[in-house]
């Protein structure tokens, strides 16, 4: 039996009509997935970038918060209960009644051992000779940080040294040396 020209007809025109549209759709979906892809990179690009900013930010800040811990242990370490200045000066006044001119040096202080390395010269004058030495100023734990010199080259022309009632010192085995902070009740009490 033969198919009738009527169907036949609307078979190939429902042919016709899917090869038109069927490539029309096949573009359509391939835009709407290419789309959709699109948006998940987009969408993971902006996930990623939110996530680095967060990741600098955490390092920075604990960067920060080194540097801080860090800047206030040292200020602990490196902080003199009494400037240095003022131990050269203490030091240079005790230094003040040897026959020779001396200078103090170098002053360092050590938290550790609550003590003031003072490194200090003086010039012999009967040769130019420049000699030095240094002596430790221990803390006694209430501002006050004192030791003797026992330099023996120094104290040897503090041996000869005579006063006006006679000699000042006689045999001198070692000279008194010390600083102390000021009290804080001399600016009423206020530190």
């Amino acid at each position: 039996m033969q198919p009738s020209p009527r169907v036949d007809l609307g078979q190939r025109l429902l042919n016709c009509s899917e090869r038109l549209i069927a490539p029309a759709t096949r573009l359509n979906l391939e835009r709407i997935q290419m789309l959709k892809r699109k948006q998940f990179r987009v969408s993971t690009l902006l996930f990623v970038t939110a996530l680095v900013a967060m990741a600098c930010v955490i390092v920075v800040t604990r960067l920060e918060l080194a540097s801080l811990r860090a800047s206030r242990s040292q200020s602990g370490v490196n902080a003199s209960p009494i400037s240095v200045d003022a131990v050269a000066a203490s030091v240079e006044q005790c230094l003040a009644s040897h026959p020779w001119s001396t200078s103090v040096a170098d002053v360092r202080y050590s938290a550790a051992a609550d003590s003031f390395k003072v490194c200090y010269e003086w010039t012999d004058p009967s040769d130019g000779r420049t000699w030095s030495s240094d002596v430790i100023l221990k803390g006694n734990g209430f501002g006050e940080y004192s030791s003797f010199i026992t330099n023996k080259t120094f104290l040897n022309p503090v041996q000869l040294q005579v006063s006006k009632d006679g000699p000042t010192t006689g045999n001198v085995g070692r000279m008194w040396v010390g600083v102390s902070a000021p009290s804080s009740l001399a600016d009423g009490g206020n530190q």
